[in-house]
């Protein structure tokens, strides 16, 4: 879930921050800007605590176990992308989302 918002927030703030078009001193202070924006720093902060929640989460699982969960940051993030930020979800993209939830359910259940 962290590392899904961190993606959100990040995605959410780059576009309101405007366009990354200019001459590359702008573009530079461009991404000083938005590197610096309280809420982009919550969503590299997010990632952070989840890499050490993984990290946790090595010591106690095998990886073959708890890999396959990385999979639900794809659900989450097409889920947060269309309700949050009113991103168009495709019925493929769906699909797709639904194959690997399968997938997830098919790898743990024996």
């Amino acid at each position: 879930m962290l590392t899904s918002y961190g993606q959100i927030i990040i995605k959410q703030r780059v576009v309101q921050a405007g366009s990354f078009d200019g001459a590359v001193g702008e573009k530079f202070f461009f991404l000083l800007r938005v590197a610096f924006d309280p809420w982009v720093l919550s969503g590299i902060f997010a990632a952070f605590v989840a890499g050490f929640l993984w990290i946790a989460a090595m010591t106690r699982l095998p990886l073959n176990l708890a890999y396959p969960f990385m999979s639900l940051t794809f659900v989450l993030v097409l889920l947060m992308s269309g309700i949050w930020l009113g991103e168009q979800v495709s019925m493929q993209r769906w699909i797709g989302t639904g194959i690997i939830m399968l997938g997830l359910i098919v790898a743990n259940s024996a």
